[in-house]
């Protein structure tokens, strides 16, 4: 009977040193969580460091807007042989594409990504990911699949309900023969060694209810 009553006693003794703690750990996570909110946010919706990283989902989720084929981008669905006979297919297009944009007024919503698709010298070595830059519109989400992981890229409203145009800059088909001297100018004016931006997209206005009045008899 004493056995029993001195097991109970250290059962009892260990469930109150283990409440203790978890209280010291719940002081401590609301003493760092009112910390955080004392700090300088130095202008910024919320903290700093969260922020950053959202800026980089941000970008992530602009990039995956742009890629033609976002269920599976570079290919990696396919094994080894069929990949590589896939991405020949692709360049062969690249290269029938490229010759009937070339010219084209249009260059966002025209393909990207192989250097034929720009009248450029294409890199066997480099895997032909295919763009179109005139889907970019930060207001809405992405979905990709990459490597068998689905992914959804949402950027905070604090950051994009502040975004109210979106450019693209564009390089003249051919490319820079150097970086110096570089021509900036309008789009649709492209000369040789130029770079333009190029109007995506912007903000669709805010839309204003009906408000309907009330009659009495």
């Amino acid at each position: 009977m004493k056995v029993i009553r001195l097991t109970l006693l250290s059962l009892l003794l260990v469930s109150l040193l283990l409440a203790l703690t978890g209280c010291a750990a719940q002081t401590d996570k609301l003493a760092a969580a009112d910390a955080v909110r004392q700090q300088n946010l130095s202008g910024l919706p919320y903290h700093p460091l969260v922020y950053h990283l959202d800026l980089s989902i941000l970008a992530y989720q602009l990039y995956g807007q742009t890629l033609v084929w976002p269920f599976d981008p570079y290919y990696e669905e396919l094994d080894n042989g069929d990949r590589t006979k896939f991405m020949e297919k692709v360049r062969e297009w690249a290269k029938k594409q490229g010759a009937e944009q070339s010219g084209r007024a249009d260059v966002l919503n025209a393909y990207h990504g192989p250097g034929m698709l720009g009248g450029f010298k294409n890199n066997q070595h480099h895997d032909p990911i295919v763009y179109q830059y005139g889907r970019l519109h930060p207001w809405s989400p992405t979905i990709t699949q990459t490597g068998g992981l689905w992914t959804e890229y949402l950027t905070s409203k604090e950051i994009t309900g502040q975004i109210r145009d979106v450019y693209m800059s564009l390089c003249k088909t051919g490319g820079l023969e150097n970086a110096e001297g570089i021509e900036y100018c309008e789009a649709g004016g492209l000369r040789k060694n130029a770079v333009a931006i190029e109007h995506v997209v912007s903000k669709d206005p805010p839309r204003v209810g009906r408000t309907r009045r009330a009659s009495g008899l």
